[in-house]
Parts: C-alpha cells; sequence; structure tokens
C-alpha cells in the first residue's frame, strides 16, 4: 500500500512547526506498515515578489522536500494571496496545487507517483475536499479524516463552506471520525435534505477510529511518584487541560467552571499543558479571547492558581 497523504495545515510546516503533532505520531507508526508521503503546500513567489520583499523572498526560499519524523514530504506551490486566507480560497487554491502537480508528475511513466494506492486528506476543508478530487480525477480511492470544527462550525459559517464540505465528504470513499458524536455529526451533514431509509451507503463507509495513545510515552505509574516527578503537591487535586488554546475549544467556559469549583476547594489547582505554544497565551492581540480569559483569572483572584506546561 502506498498512502498519499494532503495535511496542509494539521503538519508540522512554515507558519507553524508545532501543528499537527498527533497526525505525525499516527503516520510514523502507520509507515511500519505501508509507504506514506505527505503533501504540505508552500506559497508560490513570482520572481519579481520575491525581490521586493524579505518575507516572501523567505517564502521562495522555502525547500520543496524534506523529512520529518523519518517521513517523505513534499511542497507543492500553492497561489496565496496577501491578506485572503479564507477557507473558501485555500480549499481552492490547495486542490488546483496538489493538482497541478501530480498531473504534471503522472505524464512520465517511471514517476514515483504512479505507485500511490490511496489518498487521505485531513480535516474536511480544504484537504479532504482536495483528496475527494484528486481521487475522482486520478482514479483512486479517498480518505477523509474529520476532526470536529471542520463537521461542527465550519460548515456553518457560510453557504458555499457547506457545499464544499458536504460534496467532499459524499464524494469520499471512506470517512474517518474520532468520536462517535463526531461521526452522527457527520451522517447529518451528508444527509441533509435528504430521507435517510434504514442504513445508508453513507453510514457504511464511516468509520470511528479514536486517535490513540503511544503507550511507550504514556504509561500508568504511581500516583505518589508520579507527583513526585513533576513536582506536584500530594494535598492537592489537580485539573488537566491539554490541548490548543484557541477559542473554538470553549475555555472560556472551562475556565469560569474551574473559578467556580476553586470556590468550593481552595485544595483544586489548574495544570495547563499547551501542545508546544506556552507563550501564545500571553501574547497580547495573538488570541481573540486572551484579554477575556485574563479578566476571568483576575476577577476570581486565580492567576497564581494556573501551571504552564
Amino acid at each position: 500500500m502506498h498512502l498519499l497523504v494532503l495535511a496542509s495545515h494539521l503538519f508540522p510546516n512554515y507558519k507553524n512547526p508545532n501543528a499537527g503533532a498527533f497526525v505525525v505520531e499516527q503516520l510514523r507508526h502507520l509507515k511500519e506498515f505501508c509507504d506514506v508521503t505527505v503533501f504540505v503546500p508552500h506559497p508560490w513567489v513570482p520572481p519579481v515578489v520575491g525581490k521586493l520583499s524579505r518575507k516572501w523572498q523567505q517564502y521562495a526560499q522555502l525547500p520543496d522536500e524534506e523529512t520529518v519524523a523519518g517521513i517523505k514530504v513534499l511542497h507543492p506551490r500553492r497561489l496565496v494571496i496577501p491578506k485572503v486566507n479564507s477557507w473558501v480560497w485555500m480549499t481552492i487554491s490547495v486542490t488546483l496545487s496538489y493538482w497541478r502537480f501530480l498531473s504534471h508528475h503522472l505524464r512520465f511513466t517511471d514517476s514515483p507517483f504512479h505507485r500511490f494506492t490511496h489518498i487521505e486528506g485531513h480535516f474536511a476543508l480544504p484537504d479532504g475536499f482536495a483528496a475527494a478530487f484528486l481521487g475522482r480525477q486520478f482514479g483512486k480511492p479517498s480518505i477523509i479524516h474529520v476532526h470536529g470544527t471542520d463537521i461542527h462550525t465550519i460548515p456553518q459559517q457560510s453557504a458555499l463552506l457547506r457545499f464544499f464540505t458536504i460534496w467532499a465528504l459524499r464524494h469520499a470513499d471512506a470517512i474517518r471520525a474520532v468520536s462517535s458524536d463526531l461521526a452522527e455529526r457527520t451522517v447529518k451533514l451528508m444527509d441533509a435534505g435528504k430521507r435517510r431509509n434504514g442504513e445508508t451507503e453513507t453510514v457504511k463507509k464511516l468509520w470511528v477510529v479514536p486517535n490513540g495513545v503511544d503507550l511507550n510515552k504514556f504509561r500508568l505509574m504511581e500516583r505518589q511518584e508520579a507527583r513526585r516527578q513533576l513536582g506536584l503537591d500530594d494535598d492537592k487535586r489537580y485539573l488537566l487541560y491539554v490541548g490548543r488554546l484557541v477559542a473554538v475549544k470553549g475555555l472560556d467556559l472551562l475556565l469560569d467552571a474551574f473559578a467556580r469549583w476553586f470556590k468550593i476547594s481552595a485544595m483544586l489547582s489548574w495544570c495547563w499543558l499547551e501542545m508546544g505554544l506556552n507563550d501564545l497565551f500571553w501574547r497580547k492581540g495573538r488570541q481573540p479571547w486572551a484579554s477575556e480569559t485574563k479578566f476571568i483569572l483576575s476577577a476570581h483572584n486565580l492567576t497564581n492558581e494556573l501551571s504552564f506546561g
């Protein structure tokens, strides 16, 4: 099996070297059973533009190929319009980038891309759409991994995004959801406007496969020993959050709940393990909800109750 993975923003990239750590881990283990190549597009920079701007000159010097965690990563070039970064435009430009790159290389009989047997897209837009489109264009089975926001939030933002998402889901050969709830939402979205009569083709091609855990890195140990290694107090209870610091995670609600709980039990503390971006939380203007979160903490006198990892 030769797998082509499309991961424009859920994989380490020039904007965010820590993106998609869980995707990297999945593919790192998957490549023990099949050949894996990842597409992560870089901006296309016209020669004239590269001479006018230092930032665009740096974009032009980005590599066309690299290796991440032992995985081969190729960087097709895509058209980027300054200050235009909507999901619609990303879907169009990323899909065209992949299509142009593959069309060019598949003209040659000795191209390694003839070996690919499956195309997989992480996130419904833009890469899931691209996977479904390329699968139909080149006669390869397509797989879409849906992760959450791409199903319950993005399709609600506009009619066009909803159309793109539903088209991708309906034309994919298989869909993987990371939870049962997300799978149900995906089925409802695909079957929107249709009558469901028993088990549909939608249900048959959808699989629930939760994200796994590397047991070589995460394993059970005695509680007291774990607290000792982490420098945690023996007489306190800890609330742990592991994830990205973005508004869609509902962190304002989580902080408010923590504040209410803390009033009941002062022996509770919060441990905040952020995925490689510890300082992002405090950078003014980088997160739209940062000032609101600080207000919640200061209002409840809880600023000193958080630990960052």
